[in-house]
């Protein structure tokens, strides 16, 4: 099974695409034509809000202004690994990767479980 994995990263697309199994490419969320346009306007507005958290004068300052800032980016990430995992998980298999936690998250450590 194609592997997705939603992460964001600044001046790039939060979308990456297994490529042989291991490593991931950063591809333009338009080239998945299997997600609702509604999905891609969420994911798009959510990865804005990271984008603007990054610090031109000083990148290694670049974060949330605030914990309740980072820790509604992270629910909403893992909202649309939901949504993701519902509009495509026949075709692929959908990981978070949690910026609050720093780590990989997949749909199956989210079920029954309430995160934050």
């Amino acid at each position: 099974m194609k592997k997705i994995k939603i992460m964001p990263e600044y001046f790039c697309s939060p979308i990456w695409i297994a490529k042989d199994g291991v490593s991931f490419e950063n591809i333009n969320i338009d080239d998945i034509n299997l997600i609702t346009d509604n999905l891609k306007e969420i994911i798009l507005k959510w990865d804005m809000t990271y984008q603007n958290t990054f610090n031109q004068e000083y990148p290694p300052d670049s974060m949330f202004k605030n914990s309740e800032e980072e820790l509604e980016f992270e629910r909403k990430g893992i909202q649309i690994l939901k949504q993701l995992h519902y509009e495509i998980e026949k075709i692929y298999k959908i990981s978070y990767f949690s910026v609050k936690k720093n780590k990989l998250i997949s749909f199956e450590d989210i079920l029954g479980d309430n995160l934050y």
